[in-house]
């Protein structure tokens, strides 16, 4: 596994997975999941956010379309 403070090392598999992910997503969540110092599993989650009119507070809620998990 190559680490940030290693300024030889190649980007690790995982970080390029991680930059695509976050690139596509417009609200949503990504989580990085370690093992033993090593990334074994990342998640994505994608939320649709839905205004129909509603007030500053009820527009907050948004509907979970999907959950993604690529394993490692």
């Amino acid at each position: 596994m190559s680490t940030a403070t290693d300024p030889n090392s190649q980007p690790a598999a995982w970080l390029s997975i991680v930059q695509k992910q976050v690139a596509s997503l417009r609200f949503g969540v990504v989580v990085v999941t370690v093992h033993n110092g090593e990334v074994v599993q990342i998640e994505r989650t994608e939320k649709t956010r839905i205004d129909q009119g509603r007030t500053a507070g009820d527009s907050k809620r948004a509907a979970k379309t999907s959950s993604n998990s690529f394993a490692q």
